[in-house]
Protein backbone atom coordinates (compact mmCIF):
# COMPACT_ATOMS: atom_id res chain seq x y z
CA UNK A 1 0.00 0.00 0.00
CA UNK A 2 2.94 2.36 0.52
CA UNK A 3 3.68 2.28 -3.21
CA UNK A 4 0.04 2.98 -4.08
CA UNK A 5 -0.09 5.84 -1.56
CA UNK A 6 3.00 7.41 -3.10
CA UNK A 7 1.57 6.89 -6.57
CA UNK A 8 -1.73 8.50 -5.58
CA UNK A 9 0.12 11.53 -4.23
CA UNK A 10 1.99 11.88 -7.54
CA UNK A 11 -1.18 11.31 -9.57
CA UNK A 12 -3.18 13.95 -7.75
CA UNK A 13 -0.44 16.59 -7.53
CA UNK A 14 0.02 16.94 -11.28
CA UNK A 15 -2.43 19.81 -11.94
CA UNK A 16 -3.33 22.72 -9.69
CA UNK A 17 -7.01 22.47 -8.87
CA UNK A 18 -9.10 25.60 -8.38
CA UNK A 19 -11.69 23.67 -6.38
CA UNK A 20 -12.82 20.16 -5.48
CA UNK A 21 -15.09 20.02 -8.53
CA UNK A 22 -12.07 20.44 -10.82
CA UNK A 23 -10.35 17.59 -8.98
CA UNK A 24 -13.39 15.33 -9.44
CA UNK A 25 -13.53 16.13 -13.15
CA UNK A 26 -9.83 15.25 -13.46
CA UNK A 27 -10.32 12.00 -11.53
CA UNK A 28 -13.28 11.00 -13.72
CA UNK A 29 -11.23 11.64 -16.89
CA UNK A 30 -8.58 9.12 -15.86
CA UNK A 31 -9.04 5.47 -16.81
CA UNK A 32 -7.02 3.30 -14.41
CA UNK A 33 -6.20 -0.20 -15.65
CA UNK A 34 -4.80 -2.80 -13.26
CA UNK A 35 -3.03 -5.79 -14.83
CA UNK A 36 -2.35 -8.92 -12.76
CA UNK A 37 0.66 -11.19 -13.00
CA UNK A 38 1.43 -14.69 -14.29
CA UNK A 39 -1.25 -17.26 -13.42
CA UNK A 40 -3.17 -14.52 -11.62
CA UNK A 41 -6.62 -13.12 -12.18
CA UNK A 42 -8.37 -9.76 -11.80
CA UNK A 43 -9.33 -10.46 -8.18
CA UNK A 44 -5.62 -10.24 -7.32
CA UNK A 45 -5.98 -6.52 -7.96
CA UNK A 46 -9.06 -5.99 -5.75
CA UNK A 47 -7.11 -4.26 -2.95
CA UNK A 48 -5.56 -1.79 -5.40
CA UNK A 49 -8.93 -1.28 -7.12
CA UNK A 50 -10.62 -0.53 -3.78
CA UNK A 51 -7.79 1.84 -2.85
CA UNK A 52 -8.37 4.00 -5.93
CA UNK A 53 -12.16 3.84 -5.63
CA UNK A 54 -11.88 4.92 -1.97
CA UNK A 55 -9.91 7.92 -3.24
CA UNK A 56 -12.72 8.95 -5.61
CA UNK A 57 -11.42 7.48 -8.86
CA UNK A 58 -14.46 6.13 -10.67
CA UNK A 59 -12.89 4.53 -13.76
CA UNK A 60 -10.85 1.73 -12.20
CA UNK A 61 -10.75 -1.58 -14.06
CA UNK A 62 -8.83 -4.84 -13.92
CA UNK A 63 -7.86 -6.44 -17.22
CA UNK A 64 -8.43 -10.20 -17.31
CA UNK A 65 -5.94 -12.24 -19.29
CA UNK A 66 -5.91 -15.15 -16.86
CA UNK A 67 -6.51 -17.68 -19.65
CA UNK A 68 -3.56 -16.41 -21.71
CA UNK A 69 -0.79 -15.71 -19.19
CA UNK A 70 1.20 -18.54 -20.76
CA UNK A 71 1.10 -16.78 -24.15
CA UNK A 72 3.75 -14.40 -25.41
CA UNK A 73 3.92 -10.94 -23.83
CA UNK A 74 3.26 -9.29 -27.22
CA UNK A 75 0.08 -11.34 -27.66
CA UNK A 76 -1.22 -10.27 -24.25
CA UNK A 77 -0.34 -6.65 -24.99
CA UNK A 78 -2.37 -6.93 -28.19
CA UNK A 79 -5.32 -8.37 -26.22
CA UNK A 80 -5.04 -5.49 -23.76
CA UNK A 81 -5.00 -2.98 -26.62
CA UNK A 82 -8.19 -4.48 -28.09
CA UNK A 83 -9.78 -4.50 -24.62
CA UNK A 84 -8.90 -0.83 -24.12
CA UNK A 85 -10.44 0.11 -27.47
CA UNK A 86 -13.69 -1.59 -26.43
CA UNK A 87 -13.78 -0.47 -22.80
CA UNK A 88 -12.47 3.11 -22.93
CA UNK A 89 -14.78 4.56 -25.60
CA UNK A 90 -14.35 8.16 -24.45
CA UNK A 91 -10.57 7.90 -24.82
CA UNK A 92 -9.82 9.08 -21.28
CA UNK A 93 -6.22 9.44 -20.18
CA UNK A 94 -4.97 5.98 -19.26
CA UNK A 95 -3.04 5.02 -16.15
CA UNK A 96 -1.56 1.54 -16.43
CA UNK A 97 -0.52 -0.36 -13.31
CA UNK A 98 0.98 -3.80 -13.78
CA UNK A 99 2.07 -6.35 -11.20
CA UNK A 100 4.87 -8.79 -12.06
CA UNK A 101 4.21 -10.12 -15.58
CA UNK A 102 1.43 -7.55 -15.89
CA UNK A 103 4.19 -4.92 -15.84
CA UNK A 104 5.80 -6.57 -18.85
CA UNK A 105 2.46 -6.59 -20.66
CA UNK A 106 1.79 -2.88 -20.06
CA UNK A 107 5.35 -1.96 -21.01
CA UNK A 108 4.96 -3.83 -24.31
CA UNK A 109 1.58 -2.15 -24.83
CA UNK A 110 3.15 1.28 -24.30
CA UNK A 111 6.01 0.53 -26.67
CA UNK A 112 3.87 -0.89 -29.47
CA UNK A 113 0.68 1.17 -29.23
CA UNK A 114 1.70 4.55 -27.71
CA UNK A 115 0.79 6.57 -30.82
CA UNK A 116 -2.86 5.49 -30.55
CA UNK A 117 -3.28 5.56 -26.76
CA UNK A 118 -3.26 8.49 -24.35
CA UNK A 119 -1.08 6.90 -21.65
CA UNK A 120 -0.86 9.36 -18.77
CA UNK A 121 1.17 7.21 -16.34
CA UNK A 122 2.66 3.72 -16.33
CA UNK A 123 3.60 1.97 -13.08
CA UNK A 124 5.15 -1.47 -12.72
CA UNK A 125 5.27 -3.32 -9.41
CA UNK A 126 7.60 -6.32 -8.84
CA UNK A 127 8.13 -6.63 -12.59
CA UNK A 128 11.04 -8.78 -13.82
CA UNK A 129 12.30 -6.12 -16.25
CA UNK A 130 15.66 -7.87 -16.63
CA UNK A 131 14.18 -11.37 -16.88
CA UNK A 132 14.34 -14.16 -14.35
CA UNK A 133 17.41 -16.23 -13.65
CA UNK A 134 17.15 -19.92 -14.27
CA UNK A 135 18.34 -21.95 -11.28
CA UNK A 136 21.48 -23.95 -11.93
Amino acid sequence: MVVLNLFLIRLTETPNYNNMEDKKIQQNNIYIVLVHGYQGNPSNMDTAKKFFQDNNYTNVHAFDYSKTTSHHIARNASLLFEWLKENNPTNNKIVLIGFSMGGLVIRKLALDYHPTLDIFKLVTLATPNYGAHKPE
